[in-house]
This record gives structure tokens, C-alpha cells and sequence, in this order.
């Protein structure tokens, strides 16, 4: 009987030593091996109230993988998103992040542990475990999920003073100001495929307001302002302070052939200053509405910089640096930042340079 057929068997009727498989595939450490591995973690064994014992032996094996384990941990909890799967996925990812090797007491092999315990001493495996982390928390459909899914993560770290906890909250923390890769594709597709329809940038940017700014707190898409005027969206951030957006379309251009803005570019700032005036000079009634309101920032977004050549990216540089609280920006330049975010809150903490003297 080959090595598949053997783990459906153990699997179905617990046929064989699960020690000996999983040893038997260490040794292996091939591809095939890592995918029998990943199915004895993803089975969920007829349903079983006390699967969690059958499932976390082959889940912690995956890690002799290193970066592929994780990623296969990873799929599984996208493939069957059960509730102990994605807890187990976000458990293990937070003790390989945090550098913890697992005790399993005895569960798995010498062959076993060793190999395991190498990737998690890795630190190039530690931060893939990281980024994996903050993919797998910012795809979660709701926080309720999240909170249901880290909870009993949280329980299996234990009582003792765990850093994999930190870096479970800590990727919460990152939720609410990322974008997840998922979705940065979802719009980078969407500038590719629909660049002439703004009716679906409306739709989508509603979805996802943190691209128009990553503050964004509380948004209001096409307000009717006294019944007169209606911008693309209204948007109080977390420091209080508010964002007017005039959007076009991607299609459209940015700029002319010598640097000034072009008609839709200038007529969505226009509109956009337009729908600052007005609520300004309506300022006690839009405080009834918008909670503390004071004098916003604008933003228009149209057409894509990355048609522009050298000069025109110097011409909207000087634009921009010439208007006071209205940046001019294009579709992209969206994707760019929420990317540079992304890669930031995911992979990196600030760097602290001490005692610098500059003479």
C-alpha cells in the first residue's frame, strides 16, 4: 500500500502508527509527503469532539516543512475554514512568529521535533509566519469570526507569559489600519478591467474605504448635501478630521501632454473645493450630521500616474505642492500607498536609531 492510500486508511479507521507516518514523511520531505501530511491536519475525522488530538500532531509536523509547512497550514484554513482549523492555523503561526518551538508532550517523534524545532529557531521562517499571520487575520470575513477564531488560539497558548500572544494581538491591532493582498489584487484587477466605469470604483471603494485614507474612521458615500450638492464620499478619520473625495475614472487622463491638469482632473477639484464652500458656509447644520466637523482636506483621484513621464510626475508634484489641503493623485498612486502600508504593518517594526549628532 503506498504512502497516500496508508494516510486515507489512518485517516478513515485510524489503520497504522501516526508517529511512524509522520516520521516516514519528514524523512521523505518531498512534496507528496508534505501533502499527506497537510491532509491528516485538514481531515476533521468524522466530526469528532476530540479530533483536536488526531489534527495538531500532523499541523505541528507541517512546520519541518519551514516556509512551505506554513503555507500549506495556511491553505488549509483557506480551503476548509472550520473553526478549529483557522484557530489552529492562527495558534501555530503566532508561536513560529514569535519564535516558541510547540511541546506536544511527547506526541511526536525525536525525527520530528528536531526538525521542527530548526524552522522555528529560523528567523526567515519566524517572519514568514508573521506575514502569513496578518494575511490570514485581515481576510477573516467578520470581526466576530476573529474574535471566535483568536479566542481559542489565545487558549491554546496557555498560562504561561506567552509572547505568541502578542503577536496575536498585534495582528489584530494591524487589521484596522492593512488591506489585505486579496483585496489589493481585487482592485488592481478592477483598474485593468473597468478602467472607464467609475459606478464600479464607487461601489468598490465603499467596500474598502481605508484606500481612499487609512484613518478613515466613518464614511459617507454620496451624501445629498441640502439636497444640492453630492460628493463622491465624505470620510472622518480617527483623528477627527475630515476628508472630502471627488473621484473619476482610471480611463481618464491626469494630465495634458504639457503638464497641467487636464479638463476631468480640474473639474473634479473644482467640485471638490465646491463641496468643501459648501459645507463650510452650512457649518452648524453639518455638525449635526457629521459629529465635530471642521474645515476637510480634499481629494481627487483620477486617471493612473504611471502614464505620466518624468516631466508630468514633476508638473503634479509642483501642483500639488501649490494647493493647500487638496491633493491631486491617480488611481494607483492608491495601490501604491496601500501596498507600502500593507508591506509595513505585515513585515516590519520601527526601526530606533539612538544618539545621532548631526555637527
Amino acid at each position: 500500500m503506498d504512502r497516500v492510500a496508508r494516510v486515507e486508511a489512518y485517516i478513515k479507521d485510524g489503520s497504522g502508527s501516526l508517529q511512524e507516518l509522520l516520521d516516514e514523511c519528514v524523512q521523505d520531505g518531498g512534496l507528496e509527503a508534505l501533502y499527506c501530511v497537510s491532509r491528516m491536519f485538514e481531515d476533521m475525522y468524522g466530526g469528532d469532539t476530540y479530533n483536536a488530538e488526531l489534527k495538531t500532531p500532523p499541523l505541528y509536523t507541517l512546520l519541518a516543512w519551514r516556509e512551505q509547512g506554513l503555507r500549506a497550514i495556511v491553505e488549509v484554513a483557506r480551503r476548509s475554514p472550520s473553526v478549529k482549523n483557522e484557530s489552529f492555523a492562527i495558534e501555530v503561526l503566532c508561536k513560529v512568529a514569535a519564535g516558541e518551538n510547540p511541546n506536544l508532550h511527547g506526541r511526536l517523534g525525536p525525527l520530528v521535533n528536531q526538525a521542527v524545532a530548526l524552522s522555528v529557531s529560523n528567523i526567515d521562517v519566524q517572519r514568514t509566519a508573521r506575514t502569513l499571520l496578518n494575511d490570514l487575520i485581515l481576510e477573516m470575513e467578520s470581526d466576530d469570526t476573529l474574535a471566535a477564531r483568536a479566542g481559542l488560539a489565545l487558549m491554546g497558548f496557555g498560562h504561561t507569559q506567552s509572547k505568541a500572544g502578542v503577536e496575536l494581538i498585534a495582528a489584530i491591532s494591524r487589521r484596522w489600519f492593512a488591506i489585505s493582498t486579496l483585496v489589493l489584487k481585487q482592485y488592481e484587477d478592477l483598474i485593468s478591467d473597468s478602467a472607464d466605469d467609475e459606478s464600479a470604483f464607487q461601489r468598490f471603494l465603499e467596500a474598502y474605504p481605508q484606500l481612499l485614507d487609512p484613518l478613515a474612521l466613518t464614511v459617507w458615500p454620496q451624501p445629498d448635501l441640502f439636497g444640492f450638492k453630492e460628493p463622491d464620499f465624505v470620510i472622518q478619520r480617527t483623528d477627527g478630521t475630515y476628508l472630502v473625495v471627488e473621484i473619476e475614472c482610471p480611463s481618464k487622463k491626469l494630465l495634458t501632454a504639457v503638464g497641467q491638469l487636464s479638463s476631468p482632473a480640474g473639474h473634479a477639484e473644482f467640485q471638490a473645493l465646491e463641496y468643501k464652500r459648501h459645507l463650510m458656509e452650512k457649518i452648524a447644520d453639518v455638525r449635526i450630521h457629521f459629529p465635530e466637523f471642521k474645515e476637510p482636506d480634499c481629494l481627487v483621484v483620477v486617471g493612473l500616474e504611471r502614464d505620466l513621464n518624468t516631466k508630468q510626475r514633476d508638473a503634479l508634484h509642483m501642483i500639488n505642492r501649490g494647493r493647500n489641503h487638496v491633493r491631486i493623485v491617480g488611481f494607483d498612486w492608491l495601490l501604491e500607498r496601500a501596498k507600502t502600508i500593507a508591506s509595513n504593518v505585515t513585515q516590519h517594526s520601527a526601526e530606533v536609531k539612538k544618539n545621532l549628532r548631526i555637527v
